[in-house]
C-alpha cells in the first residue's frame, strides 16, 4: 500500500528498533521507496505499517445519521402507502414493501398509460381548429365509434385534466370526466388522464386516485423550494463544502438548492430508473 503525508498509520510488527507493535503516528514524510517517517524523521518500512481508519468528524457522523434517517423515512412512507393501497385495492403488502415509493410510482404511471391506451381503441385525432378555439392544450384525442370522440384537455396552472366525450358532428359533449390534483399531492398528466377517462366512462379508478407519491427527487421533476419558487430539475451537483447533493436548474442557468429543502410538485417527465 502507498501512503501519503498526513496519513495516520499503525506499526504491525514488534521487531523494530524504535517502534513497538501497535504504535500509531502521523506520516510526516514519504521517501522514493514508499517508506514512511514520523515527525522526528524516524523511518519505518512501508511493509511494517498499516493505515488507521480515520475517525469521522462530528459533521461526518451527523451527515451519516441524517442519510440513514432519510432512507428509513422513505421506507416508512412506502409501507404506509402500501398499507393504504391494500385496503383500497386489496394489494398484497408483502409484495410491495420492498419497493421504494419511486419504484411504485413508476409502476402506477405505466399502468395509467396502459389504461388510457386500452380504453382508446380505434382512436383518431380531432380537427386542429377545435384546440385553437379552446386556446388550451389538447394532449390526446380518440374516437370510440364512428361519430364519438374523446378529447383530453390539460390545464397546467390548475393541475387538472379533463376528458370530454363528444359527437364529432354537432360537437355536443355527452360524457365528461375531471381529474384535479389536490394541493398536497404530486401532479402527473398520465395519471390524470387515466382518472379523467375512467370517470367519464364510469370505470373504477381508485388505483390511480390513491397512487403512491414519489419521495426522492429525480431528473425531470418540477419542484418547489421553501421560499415558494418552482423550478425544473435538470441534474444534480455534489457540493464539496457541505457534502450535500444539490438539485440544479441547468448548466447555463445554475441554481443549486438542497434536495431536502424542496417539495415535489409534478413528475410527469420524471426519469425514474436513472436516479442518482
Amino acid at each position: 500500500m502507498e501512503f501519503k503525508v498526513g496519513d495516520k498509520v499503525r506499526v504491525i510488527v514488534d521487531d523494530h528498533l524504535f517502534f513497538n507493535k501497535g504504535h500509531e503516528f502521523v506520516v510526516d514524510r514519504v521517501d522514493v521507496d514508499g517508506d514512511v517517517y514520523d515527525e522526528n524523521n524516524i523511518c519505518i518500512l512501508k511493509q511494517r505499517v498499516e493505515l488507521v481508519t480515520p475517525k469521522q468528524s462530528k459533521k461526518q457522523r451527523i451527515e451519516a445519521v441524517e442519510k440513514e434517517v432519510a432512507e428509513l423515512k422513505e421506507r416508512v412512507e412506502a409501507l404506509e402507502q402500501a398499507e393504504k393501497q391494500r385496503y383500497v385495492m386489496g394489494v398484497d403488502v408483502a409484495k410491495e414493501v420492498h419497493k421504494t415509493s419511486n419504484q411504485q410510482r413508476k409502476e402506477i404511471i405505466e399502468k395509467a398509460k396502459k389504461f388510457v391506451e386500452e380504453n382508446s381503441v380505434g382512436c383518431h385525432f380531432d380537427a386542429p381548429n377545435i384546440n385553437k378555439r379552446l386556446g388550451i392544450l389538447s394532449t390526446l384525442n380518440v374516437n370510440f365509434g364512428i361519430s364519438d370522440e374523446l378529447q383530453f384537455i390539460e390545464v397546467k396552472e390548475k393541475r387538472k385534466v379533463v376528458a370530454l366525450i363528444r359527437d364529432m358532428n354537432d360537437r355536443k359533449v355527452y360524457h365528461k370526466g375531471i381529474a384535479k390534483c389536490s394541493p398536497d399531492d404530486v401532479f402527473n398528466v398520465h395519471i390524470g388522464k387515466a382518472i379523467a377517462l375512467g370517470r367519464a366512462l364510469g370505470k373504477d379508478v381508485s388505483e390511480f386516485e390513491n397512487a403512491v407519491k414519489p419521495t426522492k427527487v429525480v431528473v425531470g421533476m418540477n419542484v418547489k423550494s421553501k421560499n415558494g419558487k418552482t423550478f425544473y430539475v435538470h441534474g444534480f451537483h455534489k457540493d464539496e463544502k457541505y457534502g450535500r447533493t444539490i438539485a440544479t436548474r441547468g448548466i447555463n442557468d445554475p441554481h443549486w438548492i438542497a434536495i431536502e429543502q424542496v417539495t415535489i410538485l409534478d413528475d410527469t417527465n420524471a426519469e425514474y430508473g436513472v436516479e442518482k
